[in-house]
C-alpha cells in the first residue's frame, strides 16, 4: 500500500489555492538577489550561476575523435 502524504495536494479531498492567492504568496516569498555569494559546490544544487564560466585553454589541445562517421540500423522486417 503507498504512503499517503497527509498534506498534500494528492490526497483525497484536498484542496488547492486560487493562482492568484499562490502567486501573492510567492511573492510575498521571493527576496531579491543584490550581490552574488560563493557557496560550496556542495550547497550549490538548485541555485543559479552568476556568471559565465569558460575555459582558459582547450583541453585536449588538439582535435580528437575516437572515431568519425555515423551508424543505421535497418530492420529485418
Amino acid at each position: 500500500m503507498p504512503a499517503t502524504l497527509l498534506d498534500s495536494c494528492f490526497r483525497p479531498g484536498a484542496s488547492t489555492l486560487p493562482f492568484e492567492s499562490a502567486r501573492s504568496a510567492a511573492i510575498a516569498l521571493a527576496r531579491p538577489v543584490n550581490q552574488p555569494e560563493t557557496v560550496p559546490l556542495a550547497d550549490a544544487v538548485g541555485r543559479v550561476l552568476a556568471a559565465t564560466i569558460s575555459a582558459p585553454r582547450a583541453l585536449p589541445p588538439f582535435d580528437q575523435a575516437a572515431m568519425d562517421g555515423y551508424a543505421g540500423r535497418q530492420n529485418s522486417n
